[in-house]
């Protein structure tokens, strides 16, 4: 199944599966991957994936039976802006504009409501 990108916000349906909360999409049901609801468009999160930090929701995607959050990070790391540069001055480089914009795509599981604490780093 291809993925869809800013579809409308899905609604709760109250009920679970495989332990992720169900949301109506249309006419299908997709499962939210993180212990909280969906976030609201506009709202703060923590991008725990490769570190990327604080962003503001911006829409809502669709895939593989899932639904995740299209957000804009505030201060994304050096490394997530040279490869978007790279990307968007790539002649051979076909994508989406509002990739282009520097707005990405995580699942529930990729990000968080506050920041977490740093991990503890054991060392022999």
């Amino acid at each position: 199944m291809e993925a869809e990108f800013f579809i409308e916000m899905p609604t709760r349906t109250g009920e679970k599966f495989k332990g992720h909360d169900l949301y109506n999409s249309g006419d299908q049901q997709l499962r939210w991957s993180a212990h909280f609801p969906l976030p609201s468009i506009g709202a703060r999160i923590f991008i725990t994936m490769n570190s990327i930090g604080w962003a503001n929701v911006e829409g809502y995607f669709r895939e593989e039976g899932f639904v995740g959050v299209m957000t804009k990070a505030e201060n994304p790391p050096q490394w997530l802006r040279e490869q978007r540069l790279r990307e968007a001055t790539s002649p051979n480089y076909q994508t989406h504009e509002w990739l282009r914009r520097g707005i990405g795509c995580q699942f529930g599981a990729e990000i968080a409501l506050e920041q977490p604490a740093p991990r503890l780093i054991k060392t022999a």
